[in-house]
């Protein structure tokens, strides 16, 4: 019986020691996890706006092309998903930039699951 104390107590020495270090860590990846989400917001900011001014550049008056029409409403279509999902990526990334703490803590449950 003794035994199983002191291994307890071990343990528990063990887990208060590296607490901190661990909690430190996962509050960083709270924000390196907010930063993919900001990148992901980025390009597909970049490309939806992209997409919609070089679908405005084609011009399918020219000889009548069908491709060219078909390849200037895909652009269009794409680029306008693009738009429509970013604010979806980026609300994420701002609520863990706002509160990284909750995060952490949410992270730390679903390890444990």
């Amino acid at each position: 019986m003794d035994t199983i104390g002191n291994v307890l107590q071990q343990l528990i020495d063990m887990i208060e020691s590296t607490a901190p270090v661990l909690w430190e860590i996962l509050f960083r990846q709270v924000y390196v996890d907010a930063f993919g989400y900001l990148v992901g917001v980025a390009i597909l900011i970049a490309g939806g706006v992209f997409a919609i001014s070089y679908a405005k550049k084609i011009n399918p008056d020219d000889n009548y092309d069908m491709n060219a029409e078909v390849g200037q409403i895909t652009l269009v279509v794409f680029g306008s998903l693009a738009l429509i999902i970013a604010p979806f990526v980026l609300i994420p990334a701002i609520k863990m930039l706002f509160n990284p703490q909750y995060y952490a803590i949410l992270d730390i449950i679903s390890r444990l699951r």
